[in-house]
């Protein structure tokens, strides 16, 4: 990014001195005014790169500093069972809960479900709603429907932080700030039979 910038900021000043130089030979301008222009449109350019910078380097800044919650949460597909159940882990590795997350199954492969949580229906059973993720390892677990013809899943999760931004986790790992709530995000109507997460993974897992 800094290489882009620098390269940028070298193209204005040649440009500028380009300029100066086509102006002062249509004004039959003298060589040291010339130089005094060039000079002083120089210092002008530098300090605006100066502040272009500082002011791409705060926002840069801030986004991360509100990304920092955000991404310490993720979930991931734990195990299987006989009864086509999946267990997830919910890892929460910042230092306070996060609220209304809701999880969701998807496919990556085969016939299964769409690839992204927000394109499927509301009636969706494979999806758990959680009240809040505590800091901590946790487990919840949803049904899967089975693997027939080379299905694969993955799972995504949304969820709102302590500062009231909301994110969603796709399966590949990609965290993307979202506009609304997760609720709204996927289109979940009200009221909502929300679920606690498990402290431990059920027994009847692999």
């Amino acid at each position: 990014m800094k290489i882009i910038q620098i390269f940028f900021f070298t193209l204005i000043q040649i440009v500028i001195i380009i300029i100066i130089c086509l102006l002062g030979l249509y004004f039959k301008l003298e060589v040291g005014d010339l130089a005094t222009w060039v000079g002083g449109l120089g210092t002008i350019a530098t300090l605006f790169f100066a502040f272009y910078q500082l002011h791409t380097e705060r926002i840069a800044t801030k986004e991360n500093e509100k990304r920092t919650q955000a991404q310490k949460v993720a979930v991931w597909i734990d195990s299987e069972n006989l009864q086509s159940e999946i267990c997830y882990s919910i890892q929460n590795a910042s230092e306070s809960p996060v609220y209304q997350a809701i999880i969701t199954l998807v496919g990556i492969q085969g016939a299964g479900p769409p690839r992204k949580g927000e394109d499927i229906d509301e009636s969706y059973e494979y999806r758990v709603k959680l009240v809040t993720i505590p800091p901590g390892k946790f487990h919840t677990v949803s049904g899967s429907g089975g693997r027939g013809m080379s299905i694969e899943y993955g799972v995504e999760i949304a969820f709102t932080d302590a500062n009231g931004n909301h994110w969603v986790r796709r399966s590949n790992g990609k965290l993307i700030e979202i506009k609304t709530n997760p609720l709204e995000f996927y289109n979940i109507s009200l009221p909502v039979s929300w679920s606690n997460v498990l402290d431990e993974k059920p027994t009847d897992f692999i």
